[in-house]
Formats: C-alpha cells, sequence, structure tokens
C-alpha cells in the first residue's frame, strides 16, 4: 500500500506566515492520490490561542491536504510541561490512529509524538 508522507516546519512567529506556507504546500502536493500522513511542527501558537491548546493552523492544514487530526490534541510544547499542542500527525481517512502518545525528550524544546496508523 502506499502511503505519500509529508514532514514539515511552519512558521514560528506568525499566523499570516503559516497560512501562506499551507497554500504553497497545498499546491504543489494537490489532492491526495494515495493514503497521506503529514506529520511536524505546525507551531499553531498565535496570539489568537491564548487560553487554547493551539489556533486554527491545523484545522486549514487539514482541510487544505485532505487530512484529518486525531480526536484530541497532544500537549507537545514546551517539552517538560506541555501547555501547547504544537506538533501534530494527521492523516487521509483511510487510516486509522491505532495509538497516539507524546513522550519527553531532552534532545528537543517539544515533547515526541509516537504514533501507530493502521489501514482502516
Amino acid at each position: 500500500h502506499r502511503v505519500e508522507v509529508v514532514a514539515l516546519h511552519l512558521d514560528w512567529l506568525s499566523r499570516a506566515a503559516r497560512a501562506r506556507q499551507i497554500r504553497s504546500i497545498a499546491s504543489v502536493l494537490g489532492a491526495p492520490e494515495s493514503s497521506r500522513i503529514v506529520l511536524g511542527d505546525t507551531n499553531a501558537m498565535s496570539p489568537g490561542a491564548f487560553g487554547r491548546t493551539h489556533d486554527d493552523t491545523v484545522r486549514e492544514l487539514a482541510e487544505r491536504l485532505g487530512v484529518r487530526a486525531p480526536s484530541e490534541p497532544r500537549l507537545t510544547f514546551p517539552s517538560r510541561r506541555p501547555f501547547w499542542a504544537l506538533d501534530w500527525i494527521l492523516a487521509t481517512p483511510d487510516l486509522s490512529f491505532v495509538d497516539l502518545e507524546t513522550r519527553a525528550t531532552r534532545s528537543s524544546d517539544h515533547a515526541a509524538i509516537v504514533a501507530t496508523i493502521a489501514l482502516a
């Protein structure tokens, strides 16, 4: 089974810059032709996200790349005491999340996300 994996790291300062990056990525990739997994640091923490775990960056990313987010965000930043959901794994509907967890790490200021994904 073919699976396309897209790794990204979006702008950390500007929601507008993240939106431009998402549009650019979507224009290059187009709609999924097979299973697709999108993962990486979305930096979804613009001022509009205060009081919430993330802003609407992930929703836009999912819509434009034809993937869906897990039902619950995983808090990944800062690694020692996560408050923000900055790092995500998203997948096309033909894939299902069997397990999804975060793990603290000393090698990054973000916690790692580990996923088990199965063909639905």
